[in-house]
């Protein structure tokens, strides 16, 4: 879980807990090119103690992860840095571990919720944005959900097989876990 601001109190033990110099914690850092940009990670870890004073249910570890953004040059353009806890225990779960998990996880949400709504269902060109219209629009994610539960993997396609009969459409919705196998 990302620490934000509006956990004041839990953002400053963070902070207290993972700063001071490298050789107190366990660091990782990761390099990528492409994209047309570089990006430096460092993730630094740190095991939760009673002392910490982190009133968080369950966290056995935070972190603190700098990305440095550039161009192709190597010349950094942006700096930002994100504080996270954790349940999983240093033993489950090592900083390059916590790295490949946390990108893994971005990853699944730029490329499964975001692309899809943004280039499917054209969402960015989109001028509703007040009113009862944003919830509105949130009914695509249980859209996308009910396909996907359905067995879809390109949407688009799924679409233009729903929008040519309401049947469909009403069972794509009360019987989506009817057709399909859930892994257990």
């Amino acid at each position: 879980m990302t620490i934000k601001a509006n956990q004041p109190r839990l953002l400053a033990a963070a902070q207290q807990a993972l700063s001071g110099p490298a050789t107190d914690f366990v660091e990782h850092a990761e390099d990528d090119r492409g994209h047309g940009r570089t990006e430096e990670r460092i993730l630094r870890t740190v095991a939760v103690t009673p002392q910490m004073g982190i009133d968080f249910p369950h966290a056995a570890q935070l972190f603190r992860v700098i990305r440095y953004v550039g161009g192709l040059d190597d010349q950094r353009r942006s700096k930002e840095v994100a504080y996270c806890a954790t349940s999983l225990a240093p033993d489950r779960a090592t900083a390059p571990d916590l790295g490949e998990l946390l990108r893994g996880h971005w990853g699944a949400i730029e490329n499964k919720i975001h692309w899809v709504r943004d280039t499917t269902f054209n969402e960015d060109a989109s001028t509703l944005r007040t009113g009862t219209a944003p919830q509105a629009m949130a009914i695509r994610n249980t859209l996308i959900a009910a396909f996907r539960l359905t067995g879809w993997t390109n949407l688009k396609q799924a679409r233009r097989h729903f929008a040519h009969a309401a049947s469909r459409c009403v069972d794509l919705i009360t019987k989506p876990l009817k057709t399909v196998k859930l892994q257990t």
